[in-house]
């Protein structure tokens, strides 16, 4: 089973997590196969605009946490360096995003939590529908957000609201996203990938000069910080991986119970 669907049709490229099992949980196999997809549309010069997709019942769930519960639940230990690789191509994949001179659209159905919530909202254009829900749950399993995902809700939010979503970790509507200005439209599940195909349709036929410099013009006001937030962020998901609170989070996520932190 390939990890990522991708198809170009007509100056779009689509691009599809295909691991519905974990609900496209992007460990280092789906981040990489991701990353690859997308490196590969931003460098084909007969894609316009670019698409990221999830297949199965949500676009992604953020991190394969069944994998580091395996570990945990066997008396293993976990190395933060063994997680370095995974953060530093998500990072990468999250600004790729901002620095490719297309458009790239998340087309938002299900789930979009963690890191999965962090991709659709670095993305250029968010459509989404009405039953799509939003967390940045890092929190809820003892981590910290990763993907650039406190970076971009701060420059999108203000640090209030952007601290109460990371704090907090509770999911939000995609009507509460859309009033936030986390994501551009709401559609119906059955007219999403028609009204994407639209936009795209319409963005391939603007000026592609003028739309690689609006999005370099975006991204010289909102970026300027970006590569010390990555670093901050690195240096302190790595930290609470090696906590005891992480490994309660991950046990009571996958166990299906409330998590007892800080014992």
């Amino acid at each position: 089973m390939s990890l990522v669907l991708k198809e170009v049709k007509d100056g779009v490229a689509i691009i599809r997590m295909n691991n519905p099992k974990t609900m496209n949980g992007l460990d280092m196999n789906m981040t990489q196969a991701v990353y690859d997809a997308v490196t590969e549309a931003g460098a084909d010069d007969n894609v316009k605009v670019i698409v990221l997709a999830g297949e199965g019942k949500g676009f992604c769930g953020g991190g394969n946490l069944a994998n580091m519960y395996e570990k945990i639940k066997n008396g293993g230990k976990f190395d933060p360096a063994e997680s370095k690789p995974n953060m530093n191509r998500l990072a990468e994949l999250a600004c790729y995003m901002r620095e490719v001179p297309k458009p790239v659209i998340t087309v938002v159905h299900g789930a979009a939590a963690g890191a999965g919530a962090s991709l659709a909202f670095v993305s250029d254009f968010t459509i989404s529908t009405p039953e799509a829900k939003y967390i940045m749950a890092f929190i809820n399993v003892g981590l910290v957000p990763d993907t650039g995902g406190m970076f971009w809700m701060v420059k999108a939010l203000g640090y209030k609201r952007a601290t109460e979503l990371a704090m907090l970790g509770a999911p939000f509507t995609a009507d509460e996203a859309l009033k936030m200005g986390l994501i551009n439209k709401i559609v119906p599940q059955e007219e999403l990938w028609d009204e994407a195909m639209k936009l795209a349709k319409k963005l391939k036929n603007k000026p592609i000069d003028s739309v690689r410099f609006i999005k370099q013009m975006v991204n010289e006001i909102i970026m300027k910080d970006v590569k010390s937030a990555l670093a901050l962020e690195e240096k302190n998901m790595l930290a609470c991986i090696e906590t005891d609170n992480f490994k309660e989070g991950v046990s009571a996520f996958m166990e299906k119970r409330k998590p007892e932190f800080n014992k």
